[in-house]
């Protein structure tokens, strides 16, 4: 028979033993169950131990989060495979693109259908030392006409770069002259001319290097020595209409009434209409990609005064500013032609 004590503690184990085998299941399905070392209840599904077993062995305890950060260690690890493969793959392509940019860039160009440009621009560079104001408007409309017949013929970025370098040399030029004597020294355009031309072109033995070398002259070919003579009589025909317009307007009333004016003006615009749709079918054909680039410019010049001479021909009467303003930037642009052409001929 049990003493009192010890039947008192019996019962108190079991009495444990059976709450711990029916601990009430929480909200959420979850089974509880009591840990036998510190008698703290805990969810056997999601741990391994109550609060304190989790402290005491921090490495070992979480049995369910093992496999969910297996996967998803893996996952990330497929994740940075994938990327490095499509990284690769762009890295790859962008090379070969960084490649073919670079070959275009430094493709350079036979000189031969650009040699009357060149020359337009050596033979004044490398004439003497120092240039005057002469000379820099030669140079400055050299610089213009390669330019022309590198966006004309060339359809690359580096023609395009050429270009801007060009008419940086132009602008450099034009800032480099001595205020006193309005002469300029050729030593730093004849450097930036050299660099630019050694990355632009292959080696010609015509190119010029020194002030002694030769001034290379060469004729000018059929085709471009009748367009010559063309935009000559253009020029020429220009001028003349031009002269006569002047003096016509010179003999208007500006001190009439304004309907008489008007009257006035109605007629010689009319007149002027009919006179420019004569001048402009006579204009010359625009030279193509093979004639000379100052013809190019040249032609550019005429039509632009032919356009500019067309404003006079509208029905509203101008001021009288406004008139003159217009037979001026004609007459200048005429003589602008007349400046390549000649250009263009001494060069050749």
């Amino acid at each position: 028979m049990l003493s009192l004590p010890s039947a008192k503690l019996r019962v108190q184990k079991g009495i444990g033993e059976i709450m711990s085998l029916k601990q009430p299941t929480p909200k959420g399905g979850r089974r509880m169950v009591q840990c036998k070392k510190h008698k703290l209840h805990y969810d056997p599904t999601l741990h391994a131990g109550c609060v304190l077993c989790r402290k005491e062995n921090p490495l070992g305890v979480v049995q369910r989060e093992r496999p969910i950060l297996a996967w998803l260690g893996a996952l990330l690890l497929a994740a940075g495979i994938a990327l490095a493969v499509i990284f690769r793959g762009n890295m790859a392509q962008l090379d070969a693109a960084a490649d073919t940019a670079i070959a275009a860039s430094t493709v350079r160009l036979d000189p031969a259908p650009y040699q009357a440009e060149v020359m337009m621009i050596e033979n004044v560079l490398y004439q003497r030392e120092t240039a005057t104001a002469a000379d820099t408007q030669q140079l400055q409309n050299g610089f213009a006409a390669l330019g022309l017949a590198l966006s004309r013929r060339e359809q690359t970025p580096s023609a395009t770069a050429s270009a801007g370098e060009l008419s940086a040399l132009s602008t450099d030029l034009a800032a480099a002259a001595d205020p006193a004597t309005a002469s300029i020294d050729l030593r730093a355009t004849r450097g930036g001319w050299e660099k630019l031309r050694a990355s632009l072109f292959f080696d010609a033995s015509w190119f010029r290097r020194t002030v002694a070398s030769p001034v290379v002259v060469a004729g000018p070919s059929a085709a471009d020595a009748a367009l010559i003579d063309q935009l000559r009589v253009f020029a020429s025909q220009l001028e003349s209409a031009l002269g006569t317009a002047t003096g016509q307007l010179a003999g208007l009333d500006d001190s009439a009434p304004p309907e008489v004016q008007r009257a006035a003006w109605t007629g010689w615009s009319t007149g002027w209409g009919r006179t420019l749709a004569d001048l402009r079918s006579r204009l010359p054909a625009q030279p193509g990609a093979s004639s000379d680039a100052g013809l190019g410019l040249a032609y550019d010049q005429l039509r632009s005064a032919l356009d500019t001479l067309n404003q006079l021909a509208s029905p509203d009467l101008p001021l009288i500013t406004q008139r003159q303003a217009a037979l001026d930037e004609a007459r200048a642009a005429i003589s602008q032609a007349r400046a390549y052409v000649a250009q263009v001929e001494r060069a050749r």
